[in-house]
């Protein structure tokens, strides 16, 4: 009986320190050391090294989830394993984002792949981006346009969703014709009506934020054209009542009346075009004032003064930078024929 015990205690006793040798060739403690298992990282991201301490028997497999983030992989010099380099790109979006990077180990020799391998996961974090834009009109970053204006095109490159353009008064949007890598919009700038040169910039916002990038449109001034009867001011007519006319080259609105006069008569003469709209572009327009006059029966000389201003730049009463001109009718007597 005893002999059959001893037997007993001896089987067991061999079957345990083969179990205890058997666990001891795979018990590594943790056999998967990080040198970090989180990385946070800026809007403009970077490189970032993991060391990777593990039994070099193991093989090493990793797997990122984000197409921002590229790994590469060597042999660690420093402790045996595996050396990761992390590189994360530039966070062009408004959103934070995170991701995962999955690292697992295998013992190639372990009987179950199952219980030999061993996964561990690096979190990645990245500060949301700022809002950007690229603006592009006509190839250029920038626009000059005449003082007559013009119809163009402008592209905006952005990372914004749901954006508005901001635009000066004096320009105006149609529809998004292209939706792509770029959205293309037709853009019309009127014309400048003043005589200095403008500019102003086009932005884009959302909800969120508004974009700090800018598009400057510079705009020229309009040069004022006021010629009123080919520089002649004094004009000699016949004692006959008539009608008579002269020319006015101008881009600016004009109105004309007779000036009124306590040392002399002036109502023989009228003026019969007292105004005339004209639009305000670079080429001038040509129009006729027109005036009439009576029989002058005083048996002397006699004259009168029209007045041509500008509408909107002039006054009647004084000269004002050119757009203000006055004009002397001289009437002979009438003569019998």
């Amino acid at each position: 009986m005893n002999r059959l015990y001893n037997y007993i205690l001896t089987i067991v006793a061999a079957l345990a320190s083969v179990a205890c040798s058997s666990s001891e060739s795979h018990d590594f403690g943790d056999p998967m050391v990080l040198s970090r298992e989180q990385i946070i990282a800026n809007i403009f991201g970077g490189e970032f090294p993991i060391d990777i301490v593990h039994p070099s028997s193991y093989q090493l497999n990793y797997n990122e989830d984000a197409d921002w983030i590229t790994v590469t992989q060597t042999s660690s010099t420093t402790s045996g394993g595996t050396y990761l380099t992390i590189f994360i790109s530039q966070n062009l979006t408004t959103e934070a984002r995170d991701a995962i990077i999955s690292v697992t180990i295998t013992d190639p020799d372990y009987f179950d792949q199952k219980i030999g391998t061993y996964t561990k996961e690096i979190r990645v974090y990245q500060d949301q981006g700022e809002p950007w834009a690229y603006f592009l009109c006509e190839g250029e970053e920038s626009l000059t346009v005449p003082a007559d204006g013009k119809t163009t095109y402008l592209s905006i490159k952005t990372n914004l969703s749901d954006y508005k353009v901001n635009l000066p008064d004096w320009i105006t949007i149609g529809e998004k014709t292209e939706d792509s890598e770029w959205d293309t919009y037709p853009i019309t700038i009127e014309p400048n009506p003043d005589r200095w040169a403008r500019h102003d910039y086009i932005q884009i916002y959302n909800e969120s934020y508004y974009c700090s990038n800018s598009m400057r449109v510079d705009q020229e001034g309009m040069e004022y054209i006021f010629d009123v009867g080919h520089g002649v001011d004094k004009y000699n007519i016949s004692g006959n009542k008539k009608s008579y006319e002269f020319e006015i080259n101008t881009n600016l609105s004009w109105t004309a009346f007779v000036m009124n006069s306590d040392e002399y008569d002036t109502s023989w003469l009228s003026v019969d075009t007292p105004s005339c709209e004209v639009k305000k572009v670079s080429t001038p327009t040509k129009s006729k004032l027109q005036f009439s006059v009576t029989e002058n029966n005083t048996g002397t000389m006699r004259y009168a003064n029209i007045v041509v201003y500008s509408t909107e730049h002039g006054t009647p009463e004084m000269s004002g930078a050119g757009f203000r001109e006055v004009i002397t009718i001289y009437q002979h007597p009438k003569t019998d024929e």
